[in-house]
């Protein structure tokens, strides 16, 4: 667990050790659950870097978050760290989020492009495919097969 003692500056850099070829600060104490390095600072659990942050550059704007520039979680340097707005933390990430917008065609090659793109419950789609599942959705209605269209293209709405 966390030790609970007081922690300086000082005792909080104590656990980061300098790595030479990338700058980072990797922290060797205690690790949260998410991988970011964890300690008592004032009384409370709070993250490594955080702390960090603010006793060497200063406290972060509130409505921003520190983003690792380096992607390393367990990096306690002040100089790899950026403050961002959570959309774009989490659009730099390697998140299923960031990997989909990152994308810029469907799975059957369609462009994402403002003409063949539509917004829906979040998420975006290829207006080209959709056309082609709504056809292949009427026409087995027509021939008696709707009954397995959801099987066959399950895209249908």
């Amino acid at each position: 667990g966390i030790n609970m003692r007081p922690n300086t500056l000082e005792s909080v850099l104590a656990r980061a050790m300098p790595e030479p070829n990338t700058g980072c600060w990797i922290w060797v104490g205690v690790l949260g659950s998410a991988g970011y390095g964890q300690v008592s600072w004032k009384s409370k659990a709070v993250s490594a870097h955080r702390v960090v942050y603010e006793e060497i550059v200063g406290p972060p704007d509130p409505d921003k978050e520190l983003d690792h520039l380096c992607r390393m979680r367990q990096c306690v340097n002040p100089r790899h760290l950026e403050q961002v707005t959570s959309k774009i933390n989490v659009l730099r990430g390697d998140g299923p989020t960031a990997r989909n917008l990152r994308k810029d065609q469907c799975a059957h090659g369609h462009i994402f492009s403002a003409a063949n793109t539509f917004r829906d419950k979040g998420g975006r789609g290829c207006k080209a495919c959709r056309r082609f599942y709504r056809k292949a959705a009427h026409l087995a209605h027509v021939f008696g097969l709707s009954d397995r269209i959801g099987a066959v293209y399950p895209n249908t709405h």
